[in-house]
């Protein structure tokens, strides 16, 4: 199995060996975690170090971007970057924390130094896919997943001709997302990544609780269902398909 998005720098996690040793023992053998900021960024490089389960995002989020100095973002950005992933990255009109224009601009500049280093790109979108479409398109990337996929299957089939990867949450699990599973179902699995999005978002049965990167097994395990597939099944096509897009 394969977390390909956990926010494992996350103060949440007090005992982060122990969580690590249960992942392994679950049976995980890769979690992707991605920054939100230049800190962010520090850490997540840290832990990857310690950790050879952990594979490092580097990237400022748009709910971070506020306070960020453009002029210097890509010189701090470059050396993390390569041979590496960016992200997370891209537009979230939910909660304005950055305004609008910055937001943008926050985007584009990351995903030029995406473009130049060929690397995979982590996409966040809130409420904003029409913009967050236009601006990615407009870039030639080598590989892009929007994570937490909160869209319909319109936007699924404009992103899918892209050529783009989509990745679902534990939001799967829950009664309410009947229309969410619909679009996992449209989705072909060649196209699809699992994801908890730890520490938010844990999936039923532990709504409520701490999520934790082995709760992905889950996530998989609703898809496998909603595809009517096994486990098994469902886990191997995944874990192909994260391996190959970040090239573990």
């Amino acid at each position: 199995m394969i977390d390909t998005h956990c926010h494992l720098d996350s103060k949440q996690y007090s005992d982060l060996p122990a969580v690590l040793d249960l992942a392994v023992e679950q049976g995980l053998s890769h979690i992707i975690v991605p920054s939100l900021t230049r800190r962010s960024c520090l850490s997540v490089k840290e832990l990857s170090e310690k950790h050879s389960i952990i594979v490092p995002a580097y990237g400022i989020h748009p709910e971070e971007g506020k306070d960020e100095q453009l002029n210097t973002l890509e010189q701090f950005l470059t050396p993390f970057l390569k041979d590496t992933v960016l992200g997370e990255v891209g537009l979230d009109y939910h909660n304005i924390f950055c305004p609008v224009k910055k937001q943008k601009q926050l985007l584009e500049l990351q995903l030029s130094i995406a473009e130049k280093l060929s690397i995979p790109v982590i996409v966040h979108s809130r409420d904003a896919y029409e913009d967050t479409r236009d601006i990615v398109r407009d870039f030639d990337l080598s590989r892009v997943v929007f994570h937490c996929f909160p869209y319909g299957k319109q936007e699924a089939s404009e992103l899918l001709d892209r050529g783009y990867f989509l990745s679902f949450t534990g939001i799967i699990t829950f009664k309410t997302a009947s229309e969410m599973r619909e679009v996992v179902k449209y989705v072909p699995i060649q196209k699809l990544m699992a994801e908890t999005d730890a520490p938010y978002l844990t999936p039923s049965p532990y709504r409520g609780k701490l999520n934790m990167p082995y709760y992905v097994e889950y996530v998989i395990r609703t898809i496998g269902e909603i595809k009517e597939i096994d486990f098994s099944d469902a886990d191997e096509q995944l874990t192909a398909v994260a391996r190959q897009f970040f090239s573990l």
